[in-house]
């Protein structure tokens, strides 16, 4: 199975350069508080200080060190309670009453609380240990995915 590629949620600062045919362009990033190179194709509408999601992987470029090499990029929404709530509440043995609670506890960190540690979920009687752990199995199977759907549910709850 080929890995899915790891996405870097980062704010577009400027473009350090571009080809004349813009199929390459090179940029700075900020994330973790830090600034990144990113190299992928050329995106004009790349807007500063807005945070996007680059879609590739790290590399090291012999010449230029450490770079996030993207195919893609696209804008981060973020992900809000409706949009949670809604994603926890398709879990099976999470309703929406429990997945208010997971919200509330761990707030924009509850998908990666239960699918990471469903031990802490079950200590803190939030969640049935048996229904905690087979969650956890079940955000693990799809985590590949779990940042887009989680924003996708949180854009459909501000309809």
């Amino acid at each position: 199975m080929t890995p899915q590629p790891l996405p870097l949620t980062a704010v577009y600062l400027r473009s350090r350069w571009c080809s004349s045919d813009g199929a390459l362009q090179i940029s700075d990033a900020s994330a973790d508080g830090k600034t990144h190179t990113v190299a992928g194709p050329g995106l004009p509408a790349l807007v500063k200080g807005q945070a996007y999601r680059f879609v590739g992987a790290w590399e090291v470029h012999p010449a230029h060190g450490s770079q996030y090499r993207y195919t893609y990029a696209v804008r981060d929404v973020g992900v809000d309670r409706e949009g949670m709530v809604s994603y926890l509440s398709l879990l099976n043995g999470i309703g929406e009453g429990r997945a208010s609670k997971l919200w509330e506890a761990f707030g924009a960190q509850a998908v990666a609380t239960l699918r990471d540690r469903p031990a802490s979920i079950a200590t803190a009687k939030l969640l049935p240990a048996d229904i905690a752990f087979a969650a956890s199995r079940e955000l693990q199977r799809d985590a590949w995915r779990e940042r887009v759907t989680l924003e996708v549910y949180s854009l459909l709850a501000k309809r």
